[in-house]
């Protein structure tokens, strides 16, 4: 069986990652009340794993502080799992 490599792109900046976190909000609306998500879950499969590693944790990171702020009142962190990856839930 022949592994297929996925192609990463290079770093992201700021502007992208505003992009992401939009997407992110626009498939976050989608979600009923009560759901549990990890961050990975609002993207297409292709799309999340195109990022690198790092960018993910960046934009982790940036999600984090929009759910603390902005969104305090819509987005909860609920817990991490034993990936150490953050379950968010949607609370309005």
């Amino acid at each position: 069986m022949q592994k297929t490599k996925i192609k990463l792109y290079p770093p992201i900046g700021m502007a992208e990652i505003n992009q992401l976190l939009q997407q992110a909000i626009a498939e976050f609306e989608k979600l009923d009340v009560g759901d549990c998500f990890l961050l990975e879950d609002l993207f297409l499969g292709y799309v999340w794993k195109k990022l690198q590693p790092t960018d993910r944790k960046v934009f982790g990171r940036y999600f984090s502080f929009y759910s603390k702020g902005k969104g305090q009142k819509r987005i909860e962190f609920y817990f991490k799992t034993t990936q150490n990856k953050k379950v968010y839930r949607k609370i309005a």
